[in-house]
């Protein structure tokens, strides 16, 4: 009795246009990211917020080390011509310091135990961002 062999690859099931569709799709995706940030204007100022109030606002292109303080003690953000990044914060988690450098117009660093926000923006900022909208 001759059994029946079902095959178990996914790439086997896959027909040709199959394929041709998975390799379109993320083509389009890859694509459509790089179009999104070539139209996302380039930040040129930082604001930093400290609990519910402006903290400070400095332009982009400068170097500065702001010392943030914070409910958890002090966020340390350096600004430079490369961007924004926080260097030390008294966040357990320290995903503020992990998030690296922003420097488009839009773009966040968000410490929610020491709340503190770092928001760039542009000369005329969007009234609409590319994420929720």
């Amino acid at each position: 009795m001759a059994s029946k062999h079902q095959p178990s690859s996914l790439a086997v099931l896959l027909t040709r246009y199959d394929r041709l569709l998975i390799v379109v799709a993320l083509l389009t995706g890859v694509c459509s990211w790089f179009l999104v940030r070539q139209f996302q204007p380039r930040g040129e100022t930082v604001e930093i917020h400290a609990g519910e109030m402006l903290f400070a606002r400095y332009a982009l292109h400068h170097y500065q080390l702001v010392q943030v303080p914070g409910p958890r003690g002090v966020t340390s953000v350096m600004i430079d011509r490369n961007g924004v990044r926080v260097l030390a914060s008294p966040c357990p988690g320290k995903e503020c310091v992990h998030s690296g450098i922003v420097r488009r117009s839009g773009q966040m660093i968000v410490c929610v135990p020491n709340r503190v926000v770092i928001k760039i923006v542009a000369r005329k900022d969007l009234p609409w961002d590319m994420i929720t909208q």
